[in-house]
Parts: C-alpha cells; sequence; structure tokens
C-alpha cells in the first residue's frame, strides 16, 4: 500500500478523531481527576517510583487494600505535571492526541488484516473503520474524562502490539518480542490487557499461523512456536507477578457480595447485553449506570438479553466457519469485556461503564468494515449498491460525530456532569451526593442540602451523604445537626477519616461555645 494512496485518508482520520473532540480542551477536570492530580504526591517526586511499581494504585490516598494496579498512569502523570501543572488543558489534549493515534492504530490493523484475510490492497473498507472508530459517541468517557487516560494508553499500546504481531514474519522473530515488550506495557496501564491475550491466537487460527500453521511444511517448529509465544506468557507472568504483590493479592476483592454463583452467572446476560447495545446504539449515554441486577433466571431482562447474547454467540459459530475474519473482530468485541462481567469485583450502584467499550469497538468497527465490504462486493443492493452503501456509511460516521460533540459538553465540568447523570439516574444516590457536592462549589448551599437529602432518601446508609450534609449544617452555624450527621457517617463506616475529624473540629467547637455562654 503506497504512502501516497494513504497519505489522504490518514489526514482524514487525524481531522475527524482530533476534530470531534476539540471541545474538550476546555472543559475542567472531573471527580477523580482532582484527587489523582492535585491532591497526589506520587506524582510530584520522582522518588515515589518504586511505591508506585509495589502498591496498588490508591496507595496515595489508603494504606487499605484495593484492587487496581495501574503503574503506567502514574509516569505519565508525573511527566504532564511537570509539564501542565494543573491546567486542564495539557491532560485533556493528551487524552485526544492518545485516541488520535488509537484511531490510526485501527486503520493500519484493519489495512493489514484486510490485506491477509482478502488478499486484497483497498484502503476504503480499512479508512471506514478507522473513521467510525473516531467518532463513535461510547468514546466520549475515556477521551472527554482525564482518569479515562489508563484505558486511552492501554488500548494504544495493545493496539500497537497486534499490529507487530500481525506483520511479523517468520523471519522476524525479534519482533515478537517487541510486541511482547508493548503488551506488558499495555498491561501496566490497566489489567485488562492481560485477558486479550487469547487475540494473539485467535488472529493466528484465523490466518492459518504460528500454531495453527496449515501442512506438514507449513507445521512451525519447536524454536518458532517457542520465540512467537514464549515472551508474551513471560510477560503476563511478570505481569501478574507485580500486581499480585502491589495489591496483596490475585482476585479483586468483592463489592457486590452476597449474590450466589448461580445469580452471579445470569447477570452476565444482562450485562453483556447492555454493552453490546450501547456498540450499536449508543443513544443513552450515561456517566452512572445504576446496576440493578437480576435475580432470577426468568426475569424479563434475563430473557430478552439470552436472546441478544445467543444472536451473538451464533453470529461467532458462523463466522468461525464461514469468515475467519470476522470471527477475530467479533471476538475482539467480547474478550476484552470478560473481566468486567464479573460484578462483585465493583464497588458502589455503578457496574457497568462505557469507558470499558474502548477497546472492544475496535472488534465493533471492524466487523462493521467487513459486512461492508461483503455487502459491496455481493452487490445486494444490485446497481445501487454503490450509490446507497457508501453514502449511507458516510450519513452514520457524521451522525455518529454530531453526537460525540454534543456529548463533549456534558463532560464540561462537575455541575454539568452530575446534572445529566441525575436525569439519566433518578435513582442513584452517588449521583445526587455528588451533585450536591457541585452545588456547595458553586456556593448554592440550600440546593447543596437537597441533593444530600436526596441522596439520603434513595440510600439511608449513604455516609459521604451524611458527612456531605454534615459540613452543610456546620456552615449554617448548626452545630448540633452537623455533630448528628458525622456520628451517623462515622457509625456507617468506623473507618471514614473526613467524619471522624469534622466530628472532633466541630465536638470542640461547642464545647467552646459552651464554656463561652457560662
Amino acid at each position: 500500500m503506497a504512502l501516497n494512496r494513504k497519505y489522504p485518508v490518514l489526514v482524514l482520520i487525524i481531522v475527524l478523531s482530533f476534530g470531534v473532540f476539540l471541545n474538550v480542551l476546555s472543559n475542567d477536570f472531573f471527580s477523580d481527576d482532582k484527587i489523582e492530580l492535585i491532591e497526589n504526591q506520587w506524582i510530584k517526586d520522582i522518588s515515589f517510583i518504586p511505591k508506585i511499581f509495589l502498591t496498588h494504585s490508591w496507595g496515595y490516598v489508603s494504606a487499605s487494600t484495593s484492587p487496581h494496579y495501574h503503574p503506567m498512569k502514574f509516569l505519565v502523570q508525573m511527566a504532564q505535571y511537570r509539564l501542565f501543572g494543573t491546567d486542564p488543558l495539557g491532560y485533556h489534549l493528551t487524552n485526544v492526541i492518545v485516541h488520535v493515534t488509537a484511531s490510526l492504530m485501527v486503520f493500519f490493523i484493519a489495512a493489514s488484516l484486510f490485506r491477509q484475510i482478502f488478499d486484497e490492497d483497498k484502503i476504503v473498507f480499512p479508512a471506514a473503520a478507522a473513521l467510525l472508530f473516531a467518532a463513535h459517541p461510547i468514546h466520549t468517557e475515556p477521551v472527554a474524562w482525564v482518569s479515562g487516560m489508563s484505558e486511552l494508553f492501554m488500548s494504544f499500546f495493545y493496539l500497537l502490539s497486534f499490529l507487530v504481531y500481525i506483520n511479523a514474519s517468520g523471519q522476524k522473530q525479534g519482533r515478537f518480542l517487541i510486541s511482547s515488550i508493548l503488551f506488558f506495557v499495555s498491561a501496566l496501564f490497566k489489567e485488562t490487557a492481560v485477558a486479550l491475550l487469547p487475540l494473539y491466537l485467535i488472529y493466528d487460527y484465523s490466518l492459518g499461523k504460528g500454531l495453527f500453521a496449515r501442512g506438514s511444511e507449513g507445521a512451525p517448529s519447536g524454536r518458532i512456536l517457542f520465540s512467537r509465544y514464549t515472551p508474551f506468557v513471560a510477560a503476563a507472568l511478570a505481569y501478574l507477578s507485580l500486581r499480585t504483590y502491589a495489591i496483596k493479592g490475585f482476585i479483586p476483592g468483592t463489592g457486590h457480595a452476597g449474590f450466589t454463583p448461580y445469580q452471579i452467572i445470569i447477570n452476565v446476560f444482562p450485562l453483556l447485553s447492555e454493552y453490546l447495545e450501547m456498540l450499536v446504539l449508543p443513544v443513552r449515554l450515561n456517566f452512572l449506570h445504576v446496576f440493578h441486577p437480576v435475580l432470577s433466571f426468568f426475569d424479563g431482562r434475563t430473557l430478552v438479553a439470552l436472546a441478544v447474547n445467543t444472536l451473538f454467540v451464533v453470529s461467532v459459530f458462523v463466522a468461525g466457519k464461514k469468515a475467519k475474519g470476522l470471527l477475530l473482530a467479533l471476538l475482539w468485541i467480547i474478550i476484552p469485556l470478560f473481566p468486567v462481567l464479573y460484578f462483585p469485583a465493583f464497588t458502589g450502584e455503578s457496574v457497568f461503564a462505557e469507558r470499558y467499550l474502548y477497546l472492544p469497538s475496535v472488534g465493533f468497527v471492524s466487523a462493521g468494515a467487513m459486512l461492508f465490504r461483503d455487502a459491496y462486493h455481493r452487490k445486494l443492493l444490485g446497481r445501487m449498491t454503490s450509490l446507497v452503501l457508501f453514502p449511507g456509511f458516510a450519513f452514520v460516521i457524521f451522525l455518529c460525530a454530531l453526537q460525540t460533540v454534543e456529548r463533549n459538553y456534558v463532560w464540561k465540568n462537575d455541575f454539568t456532569v452530575w446534572s445529566d447523570t441525575v436525569k439519566k439516574s433518578p435513582d442513584s444516590s452517588q449521583a445526587y451526593n455528588n451533585l450536591g457536592i457541585a452545588f456547595e462549589d458553586r456556593g448554592q448551599l440550600d440546593q447543596a442540602i437537597i441533593c444530600f437529602r436526596k441522596a439520603l432518601r434513595l440510600n439511608p446508609y449513604n455516609a459521604r451523604a451524611h458527612n456531605n450534609l454534615g459540613n452543610l449544617f456546620y456552615k449554617k452555624g448548626l452545630l448540633d445537626d452537623a455533630l448528628s450527621e458525622y456520628g451517623i457517617a462515622l457509625a456507617l463506616d468506623p473507618g471514614y477519616r473526613d467524619a471522624r475529624d469534622n466530628l472532633s473540629v466541630v465536638s470542640s467547637m461547642k464545647e467552646a461555645v459552651t464554656s463561652y455562654k457560662k
């Protein structure tokens, strides 16, 4: 594929992927951004680098264990902090640039796959995959949210690793080592990358390479197999060893405890169905999707989800027999989602998160491009095929771009995100609590009190909302009411340091006032 043929396409991908996220550059920090960047001492001194690699990723906040281990994120943030300080612009620009490069990786991967699978060098179909990826609205959360950088960097390095892998020949075994190193770096950004190991084997199966080389003459030698796969196994073991040491264990803690294995299994169906729905119809985008578990196989939601999942599985089996390239694309959708389908590992109201679809969307857009190609070559619409397919696909990308730009405005700041969230998740105690904080930051204390009380009506056990309500009572001089809320918060969460400190300060103040009056 000559560079002069690709150049206009590459420019178009860059312009679209950057353009649809141009309006996030003026956005503020949101939620965890302030804790991770402004209050994080680890990124302000290189002496913390050993601790970054040997401690779980919330170690700068609390000594208690956490299942998160994203050390490379802190190294990037360390560099960002030195370059941008606390200016959100630089951090948002970094996310947008990584998305641009990921979109280019999607094009190069799709072009290589189309060349190897279909033996054609046309760039229109790989370009369609990359452009759809560049504009897809499901990407607003990881790109517009500074803290979404882990998902972006993990995906970029995995895509780069995969690109090197599929373009490595038998005579250039060193490329497999390079690919495994990139895979290791990807895992250090986010543990999801480890679950992607099977995709290398699925690619080899689809193309009849490596372990699946066809024919006696093409059968790989032990040396080739060793050089091809061993670096990836070693990289995965090295990562898992580091992570196990850092988080003091292997399996994440249980946030949603009390569910039987049967209930855990049946909840996989509606979760997976919702992820698939969001890829195809990203029209109900929301930062916090409240998790309402199903408790019976015969729940209506379970049956509908089972039908959707069955259709997807049948598509995978059909592709496995007739279209190996499509098999790879469909499995690329599902495999990255396996880790996030185990809902007991999550805490809080939300289990489903749109940012988890960033990497699976590569499989989705690749499958779309393959079906687009098949419809074109089969002339499914007769003479009208070209006149309908190409403008139709362009119109879909245009609609995606419009929705992405519109959704980016929701990510302007804490207030805009949480205002949007309570409209779409009115049963979320967490959303109302955080909207109350946003109102408090704007000086609208009465509105904040309304939000905190709404949060507590939805969940009386929300210790954060009790503490926040106590803070507002304290600001209004209602010391007895403040002490009551702090006491409830501490009773609900004995390890809640802020509530304990607030209770101590206000108690001392009340004693001083009482003593003065006497």
